[in-house]
């Protein structure tokens, strides 16, 4: 594709949920002792994390997906000083929205108050965020879009319930993360980036097998929802399921495919967007899955790399995390000459942008 127009990220935001849960806190309701929960942090790395549901009024959960997005999309624009009517483009990414219909984006097109824009949703897993950067960058270049939202937003601990081995209840956390990107550097409060080369790409298979590291059915349980009057219907089977069962009704999550296929898909993902680069140093905001996930990427990459990390504290946001992680760290970025968002989801897919500061 011709690339006629730059790209620039002008404006970053972030939004948290109310409730802030330790390890210890979250042990009692998942038949878990103090002790194991703090080996669940010694493992995974994840300490503690905010998260949509209120454990102290019912275990409901009290925050909506596109409550996340929006206010974080706000707060990006706040930061670039755009007026959200002049926004053409929303793009919402998530690993599990509250309803199919209607779309995440348009309850958050509403909730900003554009009265009119294109909307797009991309679901699948933690690297649906630089997906839709991708995309919303070769809108930009084709000349099809000036101002483009992107968020990333998640509810994953409203799922809980439905996770075959608590352990995962103890990796995930909830946020909503935004970028605010343009066709041409605006004033902004916050360090002004270009985006120059980004990639989005899926591998089918690993060594012969599925690359299906999560599976997540739309049948299931989820935590009561108290902002909407519903009738739930559940699945009787869902009573008798052992961890023997498949994954028919009930998420599965393949640890060690993780820690094998995301250091590498997140390297593949550094390496196409730099090819050319001269820079031999600079920053990588990659995906915040588990500490050895973490740790496995920063061996998998060149020295003189620094990594952003604040799994500890926030837990894995899925496509959340490069938002949450940038926005929360733009002194380490905002200096650095290159860097580059690299992550990976479950599918596989993965997906990397190469950025620099803006110098007027």
């Amino acid at each position: 594709m011709a690339q006629t127009e730059r790209v620039f990220l002008v404006g970053q935001g972030a939004h948290f949920p109310p409730f802030r849960y330790t390890n210890q806190d979250l042990a009692p309701y998942f038949n878990c002792s103090d002790k194991t929960a703090v080996k669940y942090a010694s493992a995974t790395g994840v300490e503690s994390r905010y998260s949509v549901v209120d454990l102290a009024d019912g275990r409901r959960q009290k925050v909506r997906n596109e409550t996340l997005a929006s206010e974080a999309a706000r707060v990006a624009l706040e930061n670039a000083g755009i007026d959200p009517n002049d926004v053409d483009h929303v793009f919402t990414a998530s690993s599990m929205f509250d309803f199919l219909l209607p779309s995440t984006s348009v309850r958050v097109l509403k909730l900003l108050g554009i009265a009119e824009a294109s909307t797009f949703d991309t679901y699948g897993g933690c690297a649906q965020f630089m997906s839709s950067v991708h995309m919303a960058a070769r809108l930009i270049r084709s000349g099809q879009a000036r101002i483009v939202v992107v968020t990333g937003s998640e509810v994953i601990t409203s799922f809980a319930r439905q996770f075959r081995y608590p352990s995962d209840a103890f990796i995930f956390g909830d946020a909503g993360g935004a970028w605010v990107l343009t066709n041409e550097p605006v004033p902004s409060r916050q360090p002004v980036f270009e985006l120059h080369e980004t990639e989005s790409s899926t591998f089918s298979e690993f060594d012969g097998a599925p690359t299906e590291v999560i599976v997540q059915p739309i049948t299931g349980w989820k935590e009561p929802f108290d902002l909407y009057q519903t009738d739930d219907a559940v699945d009787e089977r869902m009573a008798s399921l052992t961890p023997e069962s498949g994954h028919e009704y009930r998420w599965t999550h393949d640890t060690k495919l993780a820690r094998k296929l995301a250091p590498l898909c997140m390297r593949e993902g550094f390496d196409r967007v730099r090819k050319g680069s001269t820079a031999n140093a600079g920053v990588i905001v990659p995906h915040q899955g588990t500490k050895p996930v973490l740790k496995a990427t920063a061996e998998e990459m060149p020295d003189n790399w620094q990594i952003i990390d604040n799994l500890a504290q926030r837990g894995n946001l899925s496509t959340a995390c490069v938002p949450v992680a940038m926005y929360e760290h733009l002194d380490k970025v905002a200096d650095a000459p290159e860097v580059v968002c690299t992550t990976v989801g479950v599918g596989v897919t993965y997906a990397a942008a190469r950025l620099t500061p803006h110098v007027d």
